[in-house]
């Protein structure tokens, strides 16, 4: 049976997470802190893990309120923790609509929009410009097999894929994302290096092959 405590290095009190409201028989999964570290994040699951839930903690009360609830009929993988931003909102990883994506929440654990979209597994995030709002990941959106990076706004809008060809793309980004090294290969292309435009994808110029 899984319990949590919080102990103040300070005055050596230790406060009990309320857990009260779950089955005994919960996993904690995972324990994160907001930036300012007001708020305990525990991610808790049941013990088939047939769901997720986000639990923002007052570290003084030990009482929590659900921020975010994941279910499914079969499977909920472990949630990775929140990828919080410059503003104070957070991006979440969720396969709530039958494909991993991005999902983005304001400070309080209230949804604000969805980020990316699609028919396809996320997997992973390139880079974040959030003066420009922008996300570039890597995602299979154009097949299963298939690793293509894409761009979108933060917002949700514009969700544009940069890299070109069928296959696998490993991409590197100069500083300002003008610019991109792709090195593309698949099952009929033998590894090549090309520079790409960061606006459009368009090839530059072929480096090696």
């Amino acid at each position: 049976i899984a319990t949590l405590s919080i102990a103040d290095a300070k005055t050596q009190k230790v406060v009990a997470v309320d857990l009260a409201a779950f089955p005994k028989d919960l996993l904690v999964v995972r324990v994160d802190w907001t930036p300012d570290g007001a708020t305990l994040l525990v991610t808790l699951q049941d013990r088939i893990q047939t769901w997720a839930k986000l639990l923002a903690v007052d570290p003084t009360t030990g009482q929590g309120t659900v921020w975010i609830d994941e279910t499914s009929d079969t499977w909920v993988d472990r949630p990775e923790a929140p990828r919080w931003l410059e503003d104070g909102s957070f991006l979440w990883l969720s396969a709530r609509s039958g494909y991993a994506h991005y999902y983005r929440y304001d400070a309080k654990g209230k949804l604000r929009n969805a980020v990316t979209s699609g028919k396809g597994q996320v997997r992973g995030i390139e880079r974040i410009d959030e003066k420009r709002g922008l996300l570039w990941f890597e995602a299979s959106l154009d097949g299963a097999v298939e690793r293509n990076v894409y761009r979108v706004g933060l917002d949700g809008k514009g969700q544009t894929r940069l890299t070109q060809g069928a296959g696998t793309h490993q991409v590197e980004f100069d500083a300002d994302a003008s610019l991109f090294l792709d090195r593309w290969s698949a099952m009929s292309q033998p590894p090549v290096m090309r520079l790409c435009s960061g606006d459009d994808g368009k090839v530059l110029r072929e480096l090696w092959k």
